[in-house]
């Protein structure tokens, strides 16, 4: 068959409609990839700390590496002061802001905290009357706040970020920042937990989890709250099969490697809201606020499928075998009673 040219002109007019579509779909696909990337790089980061100290570090790397941003500031809420100030900072004067504070509703920093939305001040230099700090001298570039929030009811403050470049932040990065708001704010919230706890009762020396202790009183408060506003509360429960096996074929130092080991895995493997704890001897539970009976099977299956993929090496030539049992119950799919929610999850593990 003989095309015409009118065909052939009408045959590449669709091939590029196509091939612009293709490039449209791989332009989108990569945008989504960038920030999936981005997104589970820094909660992984961020799932690692415990102290606030620890979390502002882990944000400066974030913001340092993955989107070169070199200056910022942290503003957290004072409620009873009803003002928002400098918690931490990278890149200022520390003479400049040593004392500085918004009013609640004071400022871009006061507006982006009382509408809990992000807001993006393109160019400094539009603002004729915005002074930055108590900076005397004119400051070029662009600023990019964003609220710091637990869930929508709860925002913490404001994270505050400046690039020296006027209409700097893409379209990508704010919307990568702003998804960061949630689990940076609920590392802050439980960084500052951490702070006011007395380690030396609620701290576990082997596995730096939360001790028994500090889950008759955590539990307690999740279980009221819980009742309280009508939402799940779910309970894992985890022990170590053949611990007793495997120290006494290879000696205490083995014991301690795994708990360790299995102490860093379950918190790799949860959400940062999640609550991990040492209950006794081998045994470890979880705790997931807000999390339906399914979605805690789930979790259940992830901790197994990916503890049985894990090498652990007492020595560069001596990989342990080790076997994990799990447990859970959910409130209130399986009971509302707390004690009996508590000895549900237990009870596969009974006999270890």
């Amino acid at each position: 068959m003989t095309l015409s040219l009118v065909d052939i002109h009408q045959k590449l007019e669709e091939f590029e409609v196509k091939f612009s579509e293709v490039e449209q779909t791989n332009k989108l696909l990569s945008r989504q990839i960038k920030e999936l990337y981005l997104l589970y790089d820094a909660v992984t980061k961020l799932n690692l700390t415990k102290r606030v100290k620890e979390v502002y570090a882990a944000l400066s790397s974030i913001l340092r590496i993955n989107f070169n941003i070199e200056e910022f500031a942290v503003f957290l809420h004072n409620p009873k002061l009803q003002i928002l100030n400098i918690e931490v900072s990278n890149g200022l004067p520390k003479r400049d802001i040593k004392e500085f504070f918004y009013k609640a509703n004071e400022g871009f920093v006061g507006k982006v905290f009382n509408s809990g939305s992000p807001f993006y001040m393109r160019d400094i230099s539009l603002y004729k009357n915005f002074q930055y700090y108590q900076m005397e001298k004119k400051i070029q570039g662009c600023i990019y706040y964003v609220p710091l929030k637990v869930s929508p009811a709860e925002i913490l403050g404001v994270l505050k970020l400046r690039r020296p470049v006027p209409d700097s932040f893409s379209d990508l990065e704010q919307d990568i920042l702003s998804k960061l708001s949630e689990p940076l704010s609920i590392a802050i919230k439980k960084g500052m937990a951490f702070d006011n706890i007395d380690r030396t009762a609620w701290i576990d020396d082997l596995t730096g989890l939360y001790t028994k202790k500090y889950f008759e009183k955590r539990y307690d408060s999740e279980i009221r709250r819980s009742q309280r506003y009508q939402h799940p509360l779910s309970v894992i429960a985890l022990a170590i099969e053949n611990l007793k096996e495997i120290t006494k074929q290879n000696g205490k130092q083995s014991e301690d490697l795994i708990m360790r080991e299995l102490a860093s895995f379950l918190q790799e493997n949860t959400r940062m809201c999640d609550i991990c704890f040492r209950y006794s001897g081998n045994q470890f539970i979880i705790l997931l606020p807000e999390t339906l009976k399914h979605a805690a099977d789930g979790v259940v299956k992830k901790i197994h499928r990916n503890w049985t993929d894990k090498e652990i090496l007492l020595n560069e030539e001596q990989p342990l075998s080790v076997r994990i049992s799990l447990g859970s119950a959910n409130y209130p799919k399986d009971t509302i009673e707390p004690p009996v929610l508590l000895k549900l999850a237990l009870e596969p593990l009974e006999e270890l």
